[in-house]
């Protein structure tokens, strides 16, 4: 279930979204797989464990840890009772948060422990694995992140925060030369902040931003051309060529599955 914001108003620069999801919430199909997007994800998990599936094996992920942006499907498999405080964080909020690099962070995860001091992550994860309600599960992810929020002191660029901004208010179809020219940097120094900041550069962000607006609404859509126009694609092909690179199956074959499933 998704929580209504704001948690609390020290948090509203930095979350997107707030979800608690329970076993039951989890797709059928296990392993499920998570397309790629636009944001950090945070997961604390609450009861149960859950896998992340690598092209060899499998790996458990830490009690709780993030997530940079992805670029391309990933795919997980919970056991069962398992329960998950997820958080979406805005794309630059996570090197707000934590100051770390976020271009060493794409396509990767890492513990809690290694974006905060050991003793603080432990205090955090036994408190959310004691929680007994929803309510108290992201009281203490919250908490937790308020607590981030207070201590931060690494700052992200104006910029940087106008142009996320931008980009994801125009699902990823604001021209990234007048972003530029609208932060008075060059494209270079724009690009370079992003890069340590976001992750990845502002096109890429807005690949994956509008990428990510499209994928949320093939499985409804009446027509694929109507949706790649909506989404602002050049042309279909544009679309279909996309959506393939990202989601690893063309709009039409993920719009089936959502029918059939």
């Amino acid at each position: 279930m998704d929580v209504p914001l704001p948690l609390d108003p020290q948090l509203s620069a930095f979350v997107q979204a707030v979800r608690f999801q329970t076993a039951d919430e989890y797709p059928r199909s296990a392993p499920y797989a998570v397309l790629p997007g636009p944001f950090p994800v945070m997961g604390f998990r609450v009861a149960g464990e859950l896998r992340v599936i690598r092209e060899s094996d499998t790996e458990l992920l830490a009690p709780a840890g993030m997530t940079g942006i992805q670029e391309r499907p990933q795919s997980y498999e919970p056991l069962p009772r398992t329960r998950t405080v997820l958080v979406v964080l805005r794309p630059e909020a996570a090197f707000g948060l934590f100051g770390v690099p976020m271009d060493e962070l794409v396509n990767r995860e890492l513990a809690l422990d290694q974006l905060l001091p050991a003793r603080v992550a432990r205090r955090a994860t036994n408190r959310i694995a004691d929680a007994r309600t929803s309510a108290e599960a992201i009281g203490a992810v919250t908490s937790l992140l308020v607590q981030v929020a207070n201590d931060a002191r690494t700052h992200v660029h104006p910029a940087v925060i106008a142009a996320v901004s931008t980009i994801l208010s125009s699902h990823g179809n604001a021209r990234i030369e007048r972003i530029a020219s609208a932060s008075s940097l060059s494209r270079r120094q724009i690009e370079r902040l992003f890069r340590t900041q976001v992750g990845v550069s502002p096109k890429r962000l807005a690949s994956l931003a509008r990428f990510a607006w499209a994928a949320a609404r093939v499985s409804r859509a009446e027509s694929l051309s109507r949706l790649a126009f909506d989404a602002g694609y050049s042309d279909q092909a544009h679309f279909v060529r996309d959506f393939r690179e990202l989601a690893g199956v063309t709009p039409g074959h993920a719009r089936d599955a959502a029918v059939d499933s």
